[in-house]
């Protein structure tokens, strides 16, 4: 079975609830003839099983409005064909409902997944999420470049548009991605090659 490219699904701001399940299971999601099923025949029992929780805890959670409220999605799609799997939630939504529940997540889905809030400690209660989602989002786009090469340096507009996808308006969204930008970061276009 494929390893999922994490960087293509992150790109988008939704996810069926069987998509997700797989992702979370470090599967890449497969279609057969059932919309939306990863192909079982494929996987081996731990993989399944993994899925299977998954899946079952996010179809609890987005259920009902009151589930959804409860656990903190506030845009889930419902399917049109009625089919559960075909469900859509936020992948931000999504990945931060996994780090509250305490999922173990491949570690792409855990570096984009905000800081559960149990996991802050008592000297960290103050922080906000978006402050948690801010220091998650300098780990993502800072924490790996080269100073001396400009060209590893993250394009503003890719660090504004992922803050979008997490909640961010884009006026603050701009305002967050020029706040992480290091100091020692040259601001302006980078360098033709």
């Amino acid at each position: 079975m494929a390893t999922p490219d994490y960087s293509e699904w992150l790109m988008h701001s939704q996810w069926t609830l069987a998509d997700a399940a797989a992702l979370a299971a470090g599967v890449e999601p497969v279609r057969d003839d059932r919309p939306n099923k990863v192909v079982e025949t494929v996987l081996d029992a731990p993989q399944r099983k993994r899925i299977e929780v998954v899946y079952r805890e996010l179809k609890s959670a987005t259920g009902t409005e009151r589930a959804q409220k409860r656990e903190g999605f506030t845009e889930v799609e419902a399917s049109r064909t009625g089919l559960l799997g075909n469900t859509r939630v936020l992948t931000s939504e999504f990945l931060a409902w996994a780090a509250r529940r305490r999922f173990e997540l491949p570690e792409p889905l855990r570096m984009a997944a905000p800081a559960a809030p149990s996991s802050v400690t008592a000297t960290e209660a103050h922080l906000s999420e978006r402050l948690a989602t801010l220091n998650q989002t300098a780990r993502k786009f800072w924490g790996n470049v080269n100073r001396e090469e400009r060209d590893t340096h993250p394009n503003n507009r890719d660090v504004v548009k992922w803050l979008i996808e997490r909640g961010f308006s884009e006026s603050l969204a701009n305002k967050a991605a020029t706040i992480i930008r290091p100091e020692w970061a040259v601001t302006g276009r980078k360098p033709e090659k």
